[in-house]
């Protein structure tokens, strides 16, 4: 049986294998959502195992986002206030934890949304 010894990254290459920025690892770090220890010099060494598990985590949490906004693209009961519309595009937009690629489907999948909430609410007053 062996004890697989995960390897060590500085806050800069856990900051790239994550995909954000280097201050923001720092923070995960601090924080305990990634696990690291400070070297004899009072660097962080980040363990890439934990960064891998907080990868697949954040992956998780971005596929179930655009499925909860893709099922409620089928049902519409509120609208969002434009200010809250605005918001929610901004929040997308600024995010650092998210891939480009994420946040066009986001902002597509509100967008798409948003769409059909105004069809819908014509449908209902043509139908008054």
């Amino acid at each position: 049986m062996s004890n697989k010894v995960s390897k060590k990254l500085s806050i800069e290459e856990a900051a790239k294998l994550a995909l954000v920025c280097h201050l923001y690892m720092r923070k995960l770090v601090k924080s305990n959502k990634i696990s690291g220890t400070k070297d004899s010099y009072g660097r962080w060494m980040i363990d890439e195992d934990s960064v891998k598990a907080y990868i697949e985590a954040r992956t998780n949490k971005e596929s179930s986002r655009i499925e909860r906004i893709q099922a409620g693209e089928q049902n519409h009961p509120t609208r969002p206030t434009v200010s809250t519309y605005n918001r929610m595009k901004r929040t997308i937009q600024q995010d650092t934890e998210l891939t480009a690629e994420v946040k066009v489907q986001f902002l597509q999948a509100l967008e798409r949304y948003n769409e059909a909430w105004n069809r819908q609410y014509e449908e209902r007053q043509n139908n008054k």
